[in-house]
C-alpha cells in the first residue's frame, strides 16, 4: 500500500510542530522523544486506506446527524445505508475516539488534566459507549490537530499505567517503555514489534 507520508515529510511536521509537542509534554510531564517517537511511527505508517476509513467514519456521523433531524420512517437516508462505521484512528497520533475517552477518564480521574481544559465543559465524565461522546471526541481529534497530541500524550499515560502501574516516566526501564508504546498500539502485554520499532525512534529523538 501507498505510504501517504516519506520519513522527510514525517519529520518536517514534527519539526514544524516542535514548540506544541514541548508545552503539551511539558504540562502533562512527558518526554519529548515518547511523543514524537509515537507520532513518527504513526505518521510514517498511514496510507490511503487511512482517509477511507476517516471520510467512512464522517459520513456515518453526518448520515446520523440528519437522520436526528429527519426521523420519517421512509427517509430517502435510510433506504441507502453505507458501510456501518462510526469510529476509526485518526490524525497525527491515529487514534479512535473510544481511545482518546478511556485516556481523558483516566486523566481526570486522576488530576493530570481537566476536560474543561480540553474544552470539553466544566466537570464532564465522557464515556467510550457513548455514540454522541464518541462523535463528538472523533471530530475534535479529527479536525483539531492540537486535540489529537494532547489525546495521543494522555493515552501514553494511560499506557504507561497500564503496563507499569507507574506514570513517572524517568523511572522506566528500557523494556517499560517498550511495553508502552507496544500498549499504545495493542492491548497485549509482551512486547512487539511495534514497540521494538518505535523505542528505536524514541532513542533517536533522545539523540542517542
Amino acid at each position: 500500500m501507498i505510504k501517504l507520508y516519506s520519513p522527510k515529510r514525517a519529520d518536517h511536521i514534527l519539526t514544524s510542530l516542535d514548540d506544541e509537542i514541548a508545552f503539551i509534554c511539558r504540562t502533562l510531564h512527558l518526554p519529548t522523544a515518547m511523543l514524537k517517537a509515537v507520532l513518527y511511527k504513526e505518521i510514517t505508517e498511514l496510507d490511503l486506506f487511512d482517509p477511507l476509513a476517516d471520510a467512512a467514519v464522517a459520513l456515518n456521523l453526518q448520515r446520523t446527524r440528519l437522520l436526528q433531524a429527519f426521523p420519517e420512517p421512509h427517509n430517502s437516508l435510510q433506504k441507502f445505508p453505507v458501510l456501518r462505521k462510526y469510529d476509526s484512528s485518526t490524525g497525527y497520533g491515529q487514534i479512535f475516539a473510544r481511545t482518546a475517552i478511556l485516556a481523558i477518564r483516566f486523566a481526570t480521574d486522576r488530576g493530570i488534566l481537566s476536560t474543561e481544559a480540553l474544552g470539553l465543559g466544566k466537570s464532564r465524565v465522557l464515556s467510550p459507549d457513548s455514540p454522541s461522546d464518541r462523535a463528538e471526541i472523533w471530530r475534535k481529534l479529527h479536525f483539531d490537530h492540537t486535540f489529537n497530541l494532547i489525546c495521543t500524550a494522555l493515552n501514553l499515560i494511560y499506557a504507561a499505567w497500564e503496563m507499569t502501574g507507574k506514570t513517572d516516566f524517568e523511572s522506566l526501564t528500557p523494556e517499560e517503555i517498550k511495553l508502552v508504546f507496544t500498549r499504545y498500539n495493542a492491548d497485549v502485554r509482551h512486547v512487539t514489534l511495534y514497540g521494538e520499532i518505535t523505542y528505536r525512534y524514541y532513542l533517536h529523538y533522545l539523540g542517542r
